[in-house]
């Protein structure tokens, strides 16, 4: 065999390789604006990983959206069956106020959580660490993310990014 020709095996069996990992386990993602400030930046590199299980609130996640036409990264703030609504400026999950979620700052856009809204076998409520600059479950175009949506779950961040 040629030594060129090896080199062409071994370069298309990297990218057969890199193609799996990428579709099946591992996947970076680019975060974009400020929503998410200040536990990820705006240009930073995070890892998702795209085989996970048991969604929990707290948990950042990478999802489709068909109402912005893009992939957005946002934390959940609760899942299937919990019931979710902002009062004054305070978000309640099931009836209990949960402040520590955004270090006592008030959610000043209550959107379609002005009401209470019960979430569904398989859906999440999202939202922006950074509430005030976030486009998320609050506004109809998101609202809540079904789990078929979810990319994947973030799991890390590069250290070369900001």
């Amino acid at each position: 065999m040629k030594p060129y020709k090896k080199y062409i095996l071994l370069l298309g069996a990297i990218g057969v390789a890199a193609w799996l990992i990428s579709t099946f386990w591992l996947q970076l993602a680019l975060i974009q604006g400020d929503s998410m400030e200040p536990a990820f930046h705006s240009g930073q590199l995070v890892l998702l990983r795209k085989n996970f299980k048991d969604l929990q609130a707290g948990d950042v996640v990478a999802f489709r959206s068909e109402g912005l036409k893009g992939i957005l990264i946002k934390r959940i703030a609760a899942g299937p069956g919990d019931t979710v609504e902002i009062t004054e400026g305070t978000l309640y999950l099931n009836g209990v106020a949960r402040t520590e979620a955004f270090e006592g700052k008030s959610i000043e856009f209550a959107g379609i959580a002005a009401e209470p809204v019960t979430l569904k076998e398989g859906e999440y409520f999202v939202l922006g660490d950074n509430v005030a600059h976030s486009k998320d479950s609050r506004y109809e175009e998101i609202g809540c993310v079904r789990q078929m949506d979810i990319i994947g779950k973030v799991v890390g961040r590069l250290l070369f990014t900001e």
